[in-house]
């Protein structure tokens, strides 16, 4: 099977050749019980926290509802965000000093305008 590593930092993915087995017996087989079960643990313990974090603005709750409601391997269709949940997202990782540069070149922009 070939295994591809991307990395901004890399012009063109790392591929590499690795022997996986094709099915959950042939995994057994090749790495035992116990090891692919802490793997799958592993999997799942991952696409939960990637789900968590995913609706970190999300009330706990809300997200505890995601999490009862998660299935392996079924994709929930992407949520957009309107034009304003995402510049708001942008404006709370901006320092004071950046936030009050952009609020000049907003200033600026509409006398123009």
């Amino acid at each position: 099977m070939d295994i591809k590593a991307k990395s901004k930092e890399l012009a063109e993915p790392i591929i590499v050749q690795f022997d996986v087995a094709e099915d959950l017996k042939g995994l057994v087989a090749q790495y035992g019980e116990e090891t692919v079960h802490e793997l799958a643990v592993a999997e799942i313990c991952r696409a939960i926290r990637n789900l968590a974090l995913v609706n970190k603005a999300k009330p706990l709750a809300e997200i505890q509802g995601f999490v009862d409601a998660w299935q392996p391997g079924v994709r929930r269709a992407r949520t957009t965000k309107t034009p304003l949940e995402r510049a708001s997202a942008a404006l709370s990782g901006m320092s004071a000093e950046d936030l009050a540069a952009l609020l000049e070149k907003v200033k600026a922009a509409k006398k123009v305008a």
